[in-house]
């Protein structure tokens, strides 16, 4: 026996002693350079990607088999393009664990690492061949690292898909002993730079974690992660993640402990502050405890600030069912003179199975004070029913809120959380508007027009949903029994139908927004049995048009300004009013007036006065409007006294006027000015409307309106009652003629005795120049005497 144990001890002596003789001539013969070709053509031929081993390799055998490669460059498939390198990277592993088919691998050192993906528009990428699996599956291997240990690495990502880059520099990573479904030590720190949304920060990450995606375990015991730098618009940003988690998610297990979260730092001027505590959670099996959990914001922006703490109290059942005693929250807030406070609780149910939480009864009361409010507060309660579903991503809400004497009542549901769609259907008792916005005392910014219009918030909009409200006013537009319904979607909204009672007619119309690219929007609105005046009072606090009748408005127009939008008009419109008025001129009362010694040749050119109308019993007109110019050509308004056609221009974008109406005096006379008018039956007296929106200007050609008296009555009173008067016109007084033709006489002026010749000092001194001479010397001129 002693002898076979000795034989045996000599027997591996000897095999020691050959493998030691084999591994020292291997080391002293073997050059695993001269193998560098046989390496690339393997990689070229299986991956289809050129391997540069540009530094020597140096390997060890013993006590442990390893290899220190010097610079290495690999490339895309299929492309000399650069697709990653290494400066320098040395890994070496046990020999004797490999005979059991474990991988015992000493600390892996890789510098100086720099790779670039990328993600291309089809959603492939360029490494998608070295994540594919062998032909030939080979058994599984344990392994075990004693450590790794990545300096100066930097890894950039191109997404082509959402036309953005990722960039990781200064890379350090260093870690403990990674084994298998084995909690591991990780240190690591790196910069990450992106472009949308933009982001320059400092990361670092330290703890103890466990990753088995086999079992679906995973575990971050002493987290200490921290943020610091700018993401997107948050300026000096300093976020912070600490405590424990253990996580089985398919078996529904959660342990947390001590977990704290924090965000601090600068956006748009203002500090802000969020914070979360959740100290104890336990979910098993049959079991869920939790103490109370805590989240508190605020932020500061000079004097304004916002406060705002939520709290959920301690929560026990099952998975299948948990609850608490309530949730609760408070609002602080100050802007300027404006003060907001409120409070709000419910009890909490839920099913963490299935994901579902509810809050039964969510009641709260909300209390404002501001002296811009009409009666320097504002009172506000609700009460709602808040329903969640998280796995199938919809939250449900039925609402009722009360707001002074605002009543709302209805429901609200969100569907899709990475793409939300909005539902909602609410009723409003009555709504005004105007008492809730904050009136400015600054002048109007006369550049607002040509800021651009911000719709991004519609491109990604998607809501489905009805309005209706009893009683609105908006813009000091008052109307009743608004319905409307509104679909958006990703860009474009409409609002179809839009209908409401106002100013004792009714409306029905639409809206359609695209906001996809340059803003475009068509509108078509038709009302009907309008009263016209408390309407344009109300809505531009002028009353220049009365009457009761309908207005349509099919336009349509684009641009990313105000000014652009009007710039663009087209479309058209038509009015059609009874029983109204005009104000800035009475048409009838100057015609009636022509008669007083042609006074009116001193007012040709007027200046709109509102306490002046004209009258009339019907007016119709249509606009094609073009480019912000409408354009009429039909106008028709009839009154007792005359008939107005026009034609003319308006000019939307830039509110001005330039009109020719044209009034022609009908034989309806009697009891509208006497028979001494019948004169002017059958003339046209042109107006010229011009000037602005707020102050347009009014034109008469009376002297066109002369001529074309005499014109008649040259026609009509030849060897009649006027053929005096008629053959002044042709060889005698000729201003006297047609004075008299409209009724004014001729006062043939007292003569007065000849004076001696030459008696200079007797002459009277010539009379100054009277209205009267201008006109004679005007008619003069008119009609070529």
């Amino acid at each position: 026996m002693k002898k076979t144990l000795k034989y045996i001890a000599f027997g591996l002596l000897g095999i020691f002693a050959l493998m030691l003789v084999v591994v020292v001539c291997v080391a002293a013969t073997f050059n695993p350079n001269d193998y560098k070709s046989l390496i690339v053509k393997l990689v070229q031929e299986k991956k289809q990607r050129t391997l540069d081993l540009e530094g020597d390799i140096k390997l060890t055998f013993w006590p442990k088999l390893g290899a220190d490669l010097g610079k290495v460059k690999l490339s895309e498939h299929n492309s000399a393009r650069e697709f990653a390198s290494i400066d320098n990277a040395k890994v070496s592993l046990a020999v004797l664990p490999l005979l059991k088919k474990e991988l015992v691998v000493d600390t892996v050192y890789i510098d100086g690492l720099n790779v670039t993906a990328i993600r291309h528009k089809d959603g492939s990428t360029n490494f998608d061949d070295l994540m594919s699996k062998d032909e030939e599956a080979s058994e599984q291997i344990k392994f075990d690292i004693d450590g790794v240990n990545v300096t100066n690495t930097k890894v950039r990502f191109i997404d082509e898909m959402q036309d953005t880059v990722y960039m990781v520099n200064q890379l350090t990573l260093k870690t403990g002993h990674v084994a298998l479904a084995t909690p591991f030590e990780v240190n690591t720190s790196f910069e990450l730079l992106t472009q949308k949304p933009k982001v320059n920060a400092k990361i670092n990450v330290s703890g103890n974690f466990m990753a088995d995606v086999e079992h679906q375990h995973f575990v971050a015991k002493k987290l200490d992660a921290s943020i610091n730098g700018a993401i997107a618009s948050l300026k000096n940003a300093n976020i912070t993640l600490a405590g424990d988690i253990d996580a089985k998610p398919e078996n529904m297990k959660l342990l947390v402990d001590g977990l704290k979260f924090a965000i601090n730092g600068d956006q748009e001027g203002a500090k802000i502050a969020l914070n979360l505590s959740a100290p104890k959670l336990t979910v098993q099996k049959n079991v869920v405890t939790g103490k109370q959990a805590d989240v508190s914001f605020s932020q500061e922006k000079g004097n304004d600030t916002i406060n705002a703490k939520l709290s959920l109290a301690d929560v026990k059942g099952s998975p299948q069912s948990v609850q608490s005693s309530g949730v609760t929250g408070e609002l602080s807030a100050k802007q300027g003179a404006r003060e907001v406070e409120g409070k709000f609780s419910s009890p909490f149910t839920g099913n963490i199975e299935k994901l579902i939480f509810d809050l039964p009864k969510l009641a709260g009361k909300l209390n404002i004070t501001d002296p811009a409010l009409p009666k320097g507060a504002m009172q506000g309660a609700f009460n709602l029913k808040l329903h969640s579903d998280l796995k199938q991503e919809k939250i449900n809400t039925d609402l009722a809120i009360d707001v002074d004497d605002l009543h709302i009542k209805g429901n609200v549901g969100i569907a899709s959380f990475s793409n939300p769609t909005f539902q909602f259907n609410l009723d409003l008792n009555k709504l005004d508007a105007d008492k809730y916005m904050t009136k400015s005392d600054k002048p109007a910014d006369t550049k607002s027009a040509d800021t651009p219009i911000d719709l991004s918030a519609l491109k990604k909009l998607n809501a489905e949903g009805s309005l209706h409200i009893g009683d609105l006013k908006v813009a000091n537009i008052k109307t009743n029994d608004v319905n409307l319904k509104l679909n958006a979607n990703q860009g474009i909204v409409e609002l179809a139908p839009f209908s409401a009672n106002l100013y004792q007619g009714k409306m029905n119309g639409s809206l359609k927004v695209d906001a996809r690219n340059t803003p475009n929007i068509a509108f078509k609105q038709n009302m009907s049995n309008i009263t016209i005046g408390p309407l344009l009072m109300d809505a531009i606090n002028n009353d220049m048009l009365s009457g009761k009748g309908t207005l349509n408005v099919d336009i349509t127009t684009q641009g990313n300004t105000v000014n652009a939008l009007k710039k663009a008009l087209n479309g058209t419109a038509s009015i059609n009013l009874a029983d109204g008025a005009f104000k800035g001129i009475d048409v009838a009362g100057t015609i009636r007036g022509v008669k007083d010694k042609l006074n009116f040749m001193k007012q040709s050119n007027v200046t709109g006065d509102k306490s002046k109308k004209t009258d009339f019993a019907e007016m119709s007109a249509s606009f094609n409007i073009k480019n912000g110019v409408a354009h009429n050509e039909d106008l028709t308004i009839k009154a007792p006294l005359f008939r107005i056609g026009g034609d003319g221009d308006v000019d939307i974008a830039n509110q001005t006027i330039n009109y020719n109406a044209k009034p022609t005096v009908v034989n309806s006379l009697k009891g509208q000015g006497g028979s001494d008018l019948g004169i002017l039956n059958g003339l046209t007296i042109p107006i010229k409307v011009t000037g602005t929106f707020a102050k347009p200007n009014y034109a008469l050609d009376f002297s066109g309106l002369a001529a074309g008296i005499a014109k008649n009555k040259l026609l009509e009173n030849v060897g009649g009652a006027k053929g005096d008067a008629v053959k002044g016109l042709i060889s005698g007084n000729k201003v006297d003629a047609i004075k008299s033709l409209i009724g004014g006489g001729n006062k043939t002026a007292p003569t007065q005795e000849a004076l001696p010749a030459g008696d200079t000092a007797a002459q009277p001194p010539a009379p100054p120049s009277t209205p009267e001479d201008k006109v004679k010397k005007k008619l003069n001129k008119l009609l070529g005497f």
